[in-house]
């Protein structure tokens, strides 16, 4: 804080010529002093927090061909129109207070949603105006505590050449990578380790479109689940150390489906490398979309009839990602593949919902902050339809679907 202060000409007696002593202290000068005195301490001493606010985004628009051929326009999936406000208030003493919010929005039309994982390029809401809200404390020795809806320590960090793009591969399609009424706790890095514990209230996470779990306009999973249902936790350890960057999650989820998650990247000279490793323990039951009332017992999985008001099954299965990016001048290229290594739906067993993906994608830079983005991704994933099953199925139906668009950041 900085205080300006006026000159003040106090009284001066002269005594011989040109020459003056001290001015003369009256009562009413004297606290005058006082005051100023008083001020100049407070201004140099007090602890005022100082706040700073960071505006930041992303807009993309493009043309989207879908696998069963529709053709939409929109943000691309994963690298959605959003506007970011991060406010990071400094209380001292190794001491921050924290707070974001984050509107999400098409680009085709400026409503408050963006793109799920179905094959359209912009079928399901958000949450709401703020598709993310977080306020939280951070202390360099007691580490950083985290509360509201926002991109957890299971989403947020780059395990995948295409983040979560419909058009790209990702593992476990970073589920469970943003939920409503979080908690979250970051320990102090030690030696390039961060340990971290989320949770999530399921009652405020009984919607879903896509995998956008939240209080959106969607089926209530809280009466429908195949499974029951629970609050979802999480534990993970995070490893960042120069080029290598690698992450060890649990997941309890709101399913009752337990899932292990391991992603690692490594940076060189050539490009950055990745893979990425999803389990899930168990057969899991869920649902379909357009379900409209409770149908099933808890903790019973079903086999895939892709029927309205009919249950689905998961089966315990894993998947695995491999994929690259290599930049070349003004040029990014991204290629990826993942697998699952058996049919992911219950009681199926002729291969023909062993799902793969292979991704391409190319992106020209005209500056720092303008590019064009081009992705390309061909599916084979026999039955399994876009809402099949949180991270296992990929959400796609067979076949092959392309972006081509504009993105500029700020």
């Amino acid at each position: 804080m900085t205080v300006w202060f006026n000159t003040f000409n106090f009284p001066k007696t002269e005594v011989g010529s040109g020459k003056f002593r001290a001015p003369v202290q009256t009562l009413e000068n004297l606290e005058m002093k006082k005051t100023l005195v008083a001020i100049a301490a407070l201004a140099a001493t007090s602890a005022f927090a100082q706040s700073t606010v960071t505006v930041s985004g992303i807009m993309n628009y493009g043309v989207h061909k879908s696998a069963d051929g529709l053709t939409t326009y929109g943000a691309l999936k994963g690298d959605r129109s959003k506007i970011n406000f991060n406010v990071v208030e400094d209380m001292e003493g190794g001491t921050k207070a924290l707070a974001m919010a984050e509107i999400r929005f098409n680009s085709a039309n400026g409503a408050a949603y963006y793109n799920d994982t179905a094959n359209s390029s912009a079928s399901a809401k958000g949450a709401s105006l703020m598709e993310q809200a977080m306020v939280g404390l951070s202390d360099k020795t007691l580490g950083t505590v985290k509360f509201g809806r926002f991109t957890n320590v299971i989403g947020v960090y780059d395990f995948s050449t295409f983040e979560d793009s419909k058009y790209g591969t990702n593992a476990s399609l970073a589920s469970y990578g943003r939920l409503s009424a979080q908690a979250q706790y970051d320990s102090p890095a030690f030696m390039g380790f961060t340990a971290s514990a989320l949770s999530a209230s399921k009652s405020a996470n009984k919607y879903a479109a896509g995998y956008g779990w939240g209080p959106v306009d969607s089926v209530d999973y809280s009466a429908n689940s195949a499974t029951g249902y629970r609050d979802m936790n999480a534990i993970a350890l995070t490893y960042v150390n120069g080029p290598l960057a690698a992450q060890l999650s649990r997941i309890n989820g709101l399913y009752n489906d337990t899932n292990n998650k391991f992603g690692i990247n490594y940076t060189t000279s050539v490009g950055k490398f990745y893979y990425g490793y999803y389990k899930q323990n168990g057969d899991v039951g869920s649902v379909t979309t357009d379900l409209t009332a409770a149908y099933a017992t808890p903790g019973t999985a079903f086999a895939n009839t892709n029927t309205a008001g009919k249950a689905t099954g998961v089966a315990e299965h894993t998947a695995q990602e491999i994929g690259a990016y290599i930049p070349y001048g003004k040029f990014g290229f991204r290629a990826g593949y993942v697998r699952n290594n058996k049919d992911v739906v219950v009681n199926v067993t002729d291969g023909s919902t062993k799902a793969t993906k292979v991704a391409l994608g190319a992106e020209y830079s005209f500056s720092k902050r303008t590019m064009v983005i081009a992705q390309h991704a061909k599916v084979n994933n026999g039955a399994v339809t876009a809402n099949a099953s949180v991270g296992a199925g990929f959400g796609y139906t067979t076949g092959s679907m392309s972006f081509l668009g504009l993105q500029h950041s700020f």
